[in-house]
């Protein structure tokens, strides 16, 4: 059909359709959002407007700054070593 955009299959039930390779953008399957209130997260939507940057994760460093009480860098590592929280919430995205 002309006009219509070209999606890919993951060919795996549950996981994204991805719409765009570069830069990246997958939709949440509809059979998986008519299933379950809660998305699970190798099924949630990926919505990105340039490319993934390439870093190397031993230099790469997260910069907190601004209105915070203390500036600071974290690492990667220091990062995943935190501890995780989950929470329920509803999130949209209106390129989708």
């Amino acid at each position: 059909m002309k006009g219509a955009r070209k999606t890919f299959s993951s060919g795996r039930k549950g996981l994204p359709v991805v719409l765009e390779r570069r830069p990246y953008n997958a939709e949440t399957p509809m059979d998986t959002i008519a299933t379950s209130d809660i998305t699970a997260n190798r099924s949630f939507y990926v919505r990105n407007h340039f490319s993934i940057p390439k870093v190397d994760p031993s230099r790469w460093r997260l910069k907190v700054s601004g209105d915070v009480e203390r500036p600071l860098r974290l690492s990667l590592p220091s990062i995943m070593r935190m501890r995780t929280k989950t929470v329920v919430t509803t999130m949209e995205c209106a390129g989708n």
